[in-house]
């Protein structure tokens, strides 16, 4: 699966499917700024996925 469609599952809020099919924080953090989110926003995000 596409990174850009692991997080778009991750963005429409099913974190678990996301995880499942290979989303790792490195990942998401890339998509992220790629997309134009501030440091501070990813860094939440991130932190949700440490702890789904």
């Amino acid at each position: 699966m596409e990174d850009q469609e692991l997080v778009m599952f991750w963005l429409a809020g099913d974190h678990k499917l996301a995880i499942r099919k290979g989303l790792t924080s490195i990942i998401l953090a890339n998509e992220l700024r790629k997309k134009g989110y501030k440091d501070k926003l990813i860094e939440d995000f991130l932190m949700i996925l440490h702890v789904t």
